[in-house]
């Protein structure tokens, strides 16, 4: 899992440079790609919608495992993110975690980290194909990109969290409360 570049509104190969500098409206991309099946699945959102810390990636993280993996009966979870102590390295990302396995959502949870400067992981692969494709599309709007990121590969399904969405939920407090701090935490 893992948030790729800042996507723009608008996104055309001519912009105008006074534009450029006028008006853009920046989208957030992140994806959690699913070994299992091969699969990537990319929540996009504008910047007026929410920003990006532990908040959100809990909650696109939740509403991945209550459609994707509770489905299917998973018990184990293996989660690789890059060395971002900003988001995916965040102490309330860790204790969500933590939380699903004392709630008995999944038996094991291991939660990986690339080493420094090795980076890449298989979202950046999906997140290529979205960046490839977005340099030839005209995006104004973000229908417009909606349509481009879903169109960049053909092994990605894109959940678009509009605003005004209940996708994104608080859980700091509900997290410090269920999991006390201890060592490391």
């Amino acid at each position: 899992m893992d948030y790729s570049q800042n996507l723009t509104i608008p996104s055309v190969s001519n912009t105008p440079s006074q534009w450029y500098f006028c008006f853009l409206f920046s989208v957030s991309c992140f994806g959690i790609y699913y070994e299992n099946d091969g699969v990537q699945t990319n929540y996009i959102y504008d910047e007026s919608t929410s920003g990006k810390g532990s908040d959100q990636i809990n909650s696109m993280l939740a509403h991945f495992i209550e459609t994707k993996l509770g489905p299917a009966g998973k018990t184990k979870l293996t989660v690789y993110a890059d060395n971002c102590s900003g988001q995916n390295k965040n102490n309330y990302v860790i204790k969500f975690l933590l939380t699903l396995v004392y709630m008995g959502v999944f038996e094991h949870v291991d939660y990986k980290f690339f080493v420094k400067d090795h980076t890449k992981n298989s979202c950046d692969r999906g997140f290529g194909h979205i960046r490839k494709n977005m340099a030839t599309a005209e995006c104004w709007t973000m229908a417009h990109v909606i349509e481009a990121v879903n169109a960049a590969a053909s092994n990605s399904v894109t959940v678009h969290v509009p605003r005004g969405s209940e996708l994104f939920k608080s859980y700091k407090s509900v997290l410090t409360e269920l999991v006390q701090e201890g060592p490391g935490f």
